[in-house]
């Protein structure tokens, strides 16, 4: 178990709720703050901020200043290993999808400013990636076997979660359970 800002993860402490804001770096700012106050008031724990494949230092800046008005967990969700960078050094509390591809290029930084990072299999296997991990020095580690759509593997992905569980009863689990709703089409069953 281990804290984000006063927020216990892992351990036995209760499941939190993590709320992604897609395309977070092109919102205005009046428009961000009132999607994570919308979260927050609906029961988010961790905001995670999806930012744009392209968005510079600037604009991850600004959304981090945004974001830290409120008290409350930010993750940023990056492709880029540079915006992970940054935004470790800008003071995220989490940085999403590191993996074995990237976990060299970004893992120190991360490990040696005290942030969680959410290990995901990318093209590997998660526990290794894990290792990876601790090996670049970073301590808050979650876990993300990946959860996918229905029609895209949901069950065996589920039975991924269940496995790895079995494999390793300490890190925290994270549970995406957005990416089996996403993908669904609900207005056309009505």
């Amino acid at each position: 178990a281990f804290t984000l800002r006063k927020l216990k993860i892992g351990g036995n402490s209760s499941m939190k709720v993590m709320a992604e804001i897609f395309n977070a770096t092109a919102l205005a700012e009046n428009e961000l703050a009132g999607k994570i106050d919308d979260f927050v008031g609906r029961g988010a724990h961790i905001i995670d901020l999806a930012l744009e494949h392209d968005a510079s230092h600037k604009k991850i800046r600004e959304v981090m200043r945004t974001a830290a008005s409120f008290d409350i967990p930010i993750s940023i969700d990056a492709v880029s290993e540079e915006q992970m960078v940054y935004a470790a050094r800008s003071g995220a509390d989490v940085i999403a999808s590191l993996n074995g591809r990237n976990i060299h290029k970004v893992g120190k930084e991360v490990g040696e400013h005290d942030v969680a990072a959410i290990v995901i299999p990318g093209n590997g296997d998660i526990l290794r990636n894990i290792s990876l991990a601790r090996k670049a020095g970073i301590e808050k580690i979650i876990a993300d076997p990946i959860i996918r759509p229905l029609g895209h593997g949901a069950v065996s992905s589920l039975l991924s979660c269940y496995a790895f569980r079995a494999r390793d009863v300490d890190t925290p689990l994270f549970f995406g359970a957005g990416n089996i709703t996403e993908s669904i089409d609900a207005d056309s069953i009505g």
